[in-house]
């Protein structure tokens, strides 16, 4: 069973671009990918470039077989990688908006942002995780 998550960055005007991730999305996986791996404004904005993700890697990567991925180390994209039409990033107008809604409407059960230099994580019932501690 999958463990989605919602990934955002916040914007210098308040509102959030996101993606949604379907696998692992638990702190102990994504959280730590975020933070040791995607841990500053431009690997975050070039994250949110690919689009939504079948699972979050350490790198960006390049296009591979969806079926049959090439590297685990890579993201893989819905987008890139199945050629999925409507995968892009999703704006929320504010980073509230972006937790209370992204649970709702998508389902996932922890909710990432890049909020100034770092990663914060909250559950789907809006309980806020210290990723600093995982690390």
């Amino acid at each position: 069973m999958a463990t989605r998550s919602r990934i955002g960055i916040l914007n210098a005007n308040g509102s959030v671009d996101s993606i949604y991730c379907h696998w692992d999305g638990y702190p102990e996986n994504n959280g730590l990918l975020l933070v040791n791996y995607w841990n500053d404004q431009y690997l975050a904005e070039c994250l949110m470039s690919l689009g939504d993700l079948s699972y979050l890697g350490k790198q960006i990567g390049e296009r591979q077989n969806f079926d049959q991925p090439t590297d685990r180390d890579w993201c893989l994209a819905y987008g890139r990688d199945r050629g999925e039409k409507n995968s892009l990033t999703e704006l929320y107008s504010s980073a509230s908006n972006f937790i209370s809604e992204a649970a709702s409407d998508y389902g996932v059960d922890y909710i990432y942002l890049f909020d100034n230099g770092n990663w914060r994580c909250w559950n789907y019932e809006g309980q806020e995780f210290e990723l600093a501690a995982l690390v």
